[in-house]
């Protein structure tokens, strides 16, 4: 049976619930909801619930991560098999830029839950990320290096990061198998590193399987 601080932290979130449906109706609702989950945070800082509707709100309505970084940090200290926990962490660390945290938060949560389509998508698009911002920097700089040795062996870096890519927007497509953006990725991916070993297989299978999808010849 529930108790009163439970019932009382219950209605924080189901009324940010309720603005948060209306949002399409009123242009304020969102903010409403924020008041009232920020009031709910502040009763009840040790709240799983709330903190997760922070972390999910928070992108939508351009409100400073940093505000609830440290809380959700213990609160994956606290409980580190929630795997949701680690999954609103995750958002925290990739709306503030910091991928390598972001990535590597996501793979605690895929850890802890491997059928989450949302982890291991996301990872598979932040090492793809990660690597063409790698490679821009490079074609940038392009001149700096001593020789073709050098440069090549930069580039393999960012294809070997392409490649750790591979794996988790697979284990997306296992998770979400009529997903055409998690295919189209794999297609792209695959052709970038289509010479390491058993690539160019994989983009042949997920090149004519995008086309299948899209109802191409």
């Amino acid at each position: 049976e529930m108790g009163m601080g439970s019932v009382t932290e219950e209605i924080y979130y189901l009324l940010y619930m309720a603005y948060k449906g209306n949002k399409d109706n009123d242009p304020e609702s969102l903010q409403k909801a924020k008041g009232y989950l920020e009031k709910g945070f502040g009763m009840y800082p040790n709240s799983n619930k709330i903190l997760e509707s922070l972390t999910e709100l928070y992108p939508q309505i351009g409100e400073d991560p940093r505000k609830i970084m440290t809380a959700v940090e213990d609160a994956v200290r606290s409980n580190p098999d929630d795997a949701d926990m680690w999954g609103s962490l995750g958002v925290l660390y990739a709306m503030i830029g910091d991928t390598d945290k972001a990535i590597e938060t996501f793979k605690r949560q895929v850890v802890h839950n491997p059928d989450s389509y949302s982890a291991t998508n996301t990872i598979g698009v932040m090492d793809i990320q990660k690597a063409d911002a790698i490679m821009a920097e490079i074609n940038g700089q392009i001149n700096s290096y001593a020789g073709q040795e050098e440069y090549d062996a930069a580039m393999m870096s960012v294809y070997n990061l392409y490649s750790e890519a591979v794996p988790y927007l697979e284990e997306a497509h296992r998770i979400f198998p009529t997903n055409v953006g998690t295919v189209e990725l794999l297609k792209q991916v695959t052709f970038r590193v289509r010479d390491f070993d058993g690539m160019q297989a994989k983009y042949d299978q997920y090149n004519a399987l995008l086309n299948q999808m899209l109802g191409r010849q």
